[in-house]
Formats: C-alpha cells, structure tokens, sequence
C-alpha cells in the first residue's frame, strides 16, 4: 500500500468516525481545581485534572483543560464580575464542578462537590468519603460519584476505559507538578516530569505531560518517544492520543498526526482538541475540515483555534471576519482574537472600522486589560493624537504595567514626541529590565534624539555575547534615522561579506548617505546570497525608484526631517507601509518638500489609503510634472477609488512621458476597461505585455471579458 492511499484511507476512516460524533451534542463538563487541605498540597488540583481527563473517555462528553478556566475566573474577579455569572455563558458549560477537601478522622477524606451550569436550576451539592492512601483508587471514586451524580449513563466500555485514565494517577507526591502541567498552568518542566516517569514507568498520564513538556522545549525526538511510549501503556488514553498528534504535527509527519487524531476521535468523537488537530492536518480537503473545526467549537466554544482555522476555509474575507466576531461571545477576554479581527479589518481596507471595533471592545470588562488596548498601535490612522486618548482609560486603569507604557510609546514615537517615549520606556523597563522589545524601542527612542552613545550601551548591555547584538543595533539606527551610526556598526561586524542581512542593512545605510553605487553593490551580494530577502529586494527597487525620480541627485533635507524620512524609507523596505505613512508625515510637518509628498502618497497607497494618497501625489506632481512615476501613481489611485476620468488624464500623460513603462500601461488598460472602452483596454494591454510578458497571467480573465464584450 503507498503511502498517498494509506494517507487518503486514514482520512476517511477519521471523518467517518468524525460524522458519527457529529450525530449527537456533547455534554460540557468544566472542572475547577478543588480546594486542598494544608496537609496534602496539589492533591485539589491533581484530582481535578484526573477527573477532568477521565471523563474525556467518556465519548458523550468533552471537559477542556483546567487552566483556561482558571485564568477566566481570574479575569472575571479582576474586571470586577461574578465568575458564577460568566463561566457558564463562556463556556457553554452543561456542568461546573467545584470541589473542597477536607480532612476526617482516620487515613480518609471528605470531598464537597459543588455542581451548577446550563443543565442546573440551581446549585446542588454532594459529598464524597475516600481512602487517601492510594491516589488512583481516590480518582477513581470521585470518577464515579461524579458519573453517578451527573446521570452520565456511559456504555460498559467507556466506563472501563475512563477508569483505566484514572488508574494512571501518579503518587501522592507528583500530583501538584502533574496537575499543573495537566491543567496548562505550565509551560512544561521536563527535570520533575523526566523524575516523575521514573518513580512512575507504567502511568500513560505521567508520559503525555512528559512528552508535552518535551516538545515545548524544542526536544522533538525525544518527545516522540516519549508521546508514543504513552499510547502504548495505555492505548486508550484519549489525551495521550492527542498530545501525540500534536507531537507529530510539530515534527510534520501529517500521516501519523492523522493517524494519533483519528485513534484520539476513534475513542471520544467529540474531544474538541483532536477534532481541530485532524482538520489542520487535513486542510486540503476542506468540507470535512469545515465539519471538524464546527464539531471542536460545538464541544469547546472557547478553543480559538477552531474558529482561527474555520475563519482561513472562508473564500470571502468578509465571512470571515463576521465568523471572528461570533467568536467574541465566548472569547471576550481574548486578546488573540480581538487582534485576529482588527488585522482582518485593516487588511479589508477599513482602519476605522477596525478602531471603532476596538472601543466597543474595550466597553467589555473582560476586554478591558493591557493586551487589547496595545492592539491600537496596530491601526494606520493618521490621527495619532486619537489612539494616544484611546490608551488614556487603560493607562489611567495600569499606569505601570508595562505593555500599556509599551504601546504609548510606540504611539509617541509615531507621533515624532521620542522623548515622552523614553520616559514611558523607562517605567516599563523598572518592571521588566530584560525585556528585549523595551530595550529596542528605548534605544530607537534615544537615536531619534541623537542620544546615540546611550543607544549603543543598551544594545551592547543587551547583546552582551551575543553577535547578533550589532545587527539589531544597526537595524534599530536605521529605524531611528540614523545611517551613519548604522554604518559604524556594521563596519566592525566580522561577518558582513557572508551575512545577507548584514549587506542588506549595509546597502541601505549607505544609500542613506548618497553612496549609491555602493549601496546597490551590497544589495546585490545580499540578494546573491538570499535571492528571496524581501527586504533586499524592496530596498533595492526603492533606491532604483528615489534615484529615478530626482535624476540622481541627492534629497537634501533639514536633519530633523532627514531622521524621519530616513525612517520612513526603512519601514517601507520592511513592508511596514503604517510606520512609514507616519514616519514621513512627521518629516512633512518639518519641512514641506515635494518628495516627501510623494513618499507620504506612497506609503498611503500601500497601506489602501488611496484617497489621502491622491493629495499627497498631486502635491508631488505639481513639481515632478514629467515624472512617469509620479503620474502613474496619481493615475493608480484614481482608478482604485473609481474615478476613471480622472484616472485616465494622468496614466495617458505617465504613458506618453515613458513609452517603455509597463506599469503605466497596465493601468491605462484597467481605466479603459472600467470606462467599458474595451479595445482600447487590450490594445494597451498588448504594449505592456510585450514591454513585460510576466504581465500574461494576472490580465487573462480581464482579457477574457474584454474579448467576450466586444465579440459577445
């Protein structure tokens, strides 16, 4: 059997057992640490994460990692909510359980349940008497009480196999290490976990976490291991399935994550994790895939994944971002989705609906913390001013956590205040001196003030042994505007003539100081070196393009306007079209110059602000009058607003003025189209094509239609 039919025979046995889980509605099951007594620490939260696992042996059910709960009834308590008043909705919960232990004469223990959620009218209560001598025995007992109490009713081989999890608990005495990594309160500790599968060889629970623990810290292979060994003690253990598919996905072995998923749904149909780990295995066939990611959101209404994953399936980016917003109904608290959604929004080409997003966003108390007010530095607006007073709130609320201090600095220096930058940095840095982003923005802050001796201490503190400190301290020069201080740099750093990196920063910084020819030259060996640096490649065209339009002569700028235009060109070499949009406004506000505008149109138009680009490109071409590139930009932007009479003027001036422009000619031909004047589309189309045959491809179905109007 080749390995393409073995792969495509998995597929359809995981989406037939997929289709089978799909036919009835899982029972949410949300269990919350239980509350330990003095004398035995971490057994609340041991016994918490056992049941939790167990009762994903259950295939009716599907109870999500302890650790996302937790971190939601903390957010609730800070925001200042009842959690009992949030979890439920969050989570879609049919069942809370909270839990008290409490110590009783003799070697037993009294545990308290508390039980609410949608399918309660109220609160009820229930109690439970256990030997606390053997670990497994005591899981085992609040596994069953709970199925008892719940009415679950599994079937004869559900219930053996939840009460084989259950005898995987570990000893007394690795519970609290077990249950926090168990719970996701962990980012994994391999030496205690690497200790606890040698005190307990034979526990499949003990080598999932283990095997977890391993591949977050980068161990790959010995995590395989590991995740597989865990299959094999228990080949039931529905969550050791699905850490191994996670484990393979890592790896990208697709046939053996699909393989690990499909065994994960095989026993639990339902288990919100494995349906979506099966559909970003098997993307390429999207209608399964669309059922699977519905089926985790259905068990898990708050695994972002899901709806991450079902959002890239829509063909409309639209459908898309609608799909995003439903999402906030269970995910309010989540600064990832609120960021997915404004990203999403700015890409469509509406910033100011991705703005007004974010202020109703923040009117959620749960949405209300540092993370989704730092989004707004994400917004290109022009109005600066008015995403600092958006911060104002937040600021007022954390005046000295350091993301808020992080964003309104990122603001002040888009704003052209780097001093008030400095001093928000500074604070952020008395909390979190090592943070490498703070020291970055601190030292840009400084060489945007000519502080540069100061800048350099940073990035050498901050390099410290590593080499690579002296690209970030060019990169950060440049950032800041400052080519010479970037060139310093750059000429003590042993490996320039071997590092595309290093020639490309090289290349720009000299260019920034009117060495052209040099410039080019190391563009060049950087690209030789990289063929695909994007930014090499930028850098380059755009030299071509400034030497073009000002025929070789140098721009001659105050030094204050010099620091932000060279800011904005660096930007723009780095497809950072927002910072650069303002970094060349703020020259503007300095010094009033035509190239400048035509810069400012530049980065406007590329960011999809074709409206505010047509002002700054008509003040440029009110002095670069013959400039074909000048024109064609103007003429381009006309034509993506709709104005094709307008478009028209200047991409028939920009074609006379360089016959040989095919991009001018492109354009010429989309007007003529738009204004329904077909053979003149074509035959324009024609001259561009043959000027530049890559054309073909992205003009055939215009063509086509072109064709079809004239010849129906």
């Amino acid at each position: 059997m080749n390995n393409l039919f073995r792969i495509s025979l998995t597929l359809l046995i995981s989406f037939s057992f997929l289709a089978t889980g799909l036919a009835s509605q899982p029972y949410r099951i949300l269990v919350l640490p239980f509350k330990d007594i003095p004398s035995r620490p971490g057994l609340g939260i041991g016994l918490a994460t056992g049941l939790q696992r167990s009762l994903n042996a259950l295939d009716t059910i599907y109870s999500p990692a302890i650790g996302d709960a937790i971190m939601f009834v903390k957010k609730t308590v800070d925001s200042g909510l009842e959690p009992s008043d949030t979890l439920s909705n969050a989570f879609a919960a049919d069942a809370i359980i909270t839990g008290t232990l409490s110590e009783t004469v003799g070697d037993s223990i009294k545990l308290t349940f508390g039980v609410a959620g949608l399918k309660f009218s109220e609160p009820l209560e229930f109690t439970l008497m256990a030997k606390a001598e053997d670990p497994s025995q005591t899981l085992n007992s609040v596994l069953e009480k709970t199925i008892s109490f719940l009415n679950l009713q599994p079937s004869y081989g559900d219930r053996r196999d939840a009460q084989r999890m259950a005898d995987q608990a570990p000893s007394f005495s690795g519970f609290a290490s077990l249950g926090f990594e168990t719970a996701r309160l962990s980012d994994g500790n391999v030496d205690s976990l690497e200790l606890l599968t040698a005190q307990n060889p034979r526990s499949s629970w003990v080598f999932t976490e283990y095997a977890r623990s391993l591949v977050l810290a980068g161990r790959l292979k010995q995590a395989t291991s590991a995740a597989i060994a865990a299959t094999e003690l228990l080949p039931t253990d529905v969550e050791a399935w699905v850490i191994r598919g996670i484990i393979h996905s890592a790896t990208e072995d697709v046939r053996q994550s699909t393989y690990a998923f499909s065994e994960a749904l095989r026993l639990n149909p339902n288990h919100a994790v494995a349906l979506v780990g099966l559909a970003n295995s098997t993307r390429e066939t999207p209608g399964p895939s669309t059922d699977a990611y519905k089926a985790a959101i259905e068990s898990n209404p708050r695994l972002l994944k899901a709806y991450l994953g079902l959002a890239e399936l829509q063909t409309d980016p639209k459908r898309a971002v609608q799909l995003l917003l439903t999402a906030t109904n269970h995910l309010p608290d989540s600064a990832a989705l609120h960021r997915e959604i404004v990203t999403r929004a700015i890409a469509l080409g509406d910033p100011q609906g991705a703005f007004d997003y974010l202020r109703q966003a923040i009117t959620n108390p749960l949405a209300a913390f540092p993370s989704t007010y730092a989004l707004v530095t994400l917004l290109p607006l022009t109005e600066v001013q008015t995403l600092i007073d958006f911060l104002v709130p937040g600021l007022a609320r954390f005046p000295d956590d350091p993301i808020m201090l992080e964003a309104a600095a990122t603001l002040d220096l888009r704003n052209g205040k780097p001093n008030l930058a400095e001093r928000r940095l500074r604070r952020a840095l008395a909390h979190r001196p090592e943070s490498p982003s703070l020291n970055n923005s601190l030292a840009i802050a400084l060489a945007q003030q000519e502080k540069i001796t100061e800048a350099i201490d940073i990035f050498q503190n901050l390099a410290a042994t590593d080499i690579r400190g002296q690209l970030n301290l060019a990169k950060a020069f440049l950032e800041a505007g400052q080519a010479q201080a970037a060139l310093n740099a750059l000429n003590s750093y042993a490996s320039l003539e071997q590092n595309p990196d290093a020639l490309t920063l090289y290349g720009i910084a000299l260019s920034r100081l009117g060495q052209k020819d040099r410039g080019i030259a190391a563009l060049e060996r950087a690209l030789a070196l990289d063929p695909n640096s994007i930014t090499a490649t930028q850098a380059l065209t755009l030299l071509q393009q400034q030497y073009k339009l000002t025929a070789g002569k140098p721009i001659k700028l105050s030094n204050q306007a010099s620091i932000h235009f060279d800011r904005g060109m660096f930007a723009l070499e780095q497809n950072r079209w927002v910072e650069a949009a303002d970094a060349f406004s703020v020259a503007l506000e300095i010094e009033s110059t035509p190239i400048l505008s035509f810069y400012q149109g530049y980065a406007l138009q590329l960011s999809g602000r074709h409206r505010e680009a047509i002002s700054s490109y008509a003040l440029a071409a009110e002095t670069f009058k013959d400039s074909d590139l000048v024109l064609n930009n103007l003429g381009y932007a006309y034509l993506q607003i709709g104005r094709y009479d307008l478009a028209l003027v200047h991409l028939k001036q920009a074609s006379r003025l360089n016959p040989t422009n095919s991009s001018a000619l492109l354009n010429l031909g989309l007007t003529y189209f738009g204004l329904g004047q077909y053979a003149e589309a074509l035959t324009a189309w024609d001259q561009a094509e043959s000027l530049n045959p890559g054309l073909s491809q992205n003009l055939f179905d215009y063509r086509l239609e072109a064709q079809e109007r004239i010849s129906p």
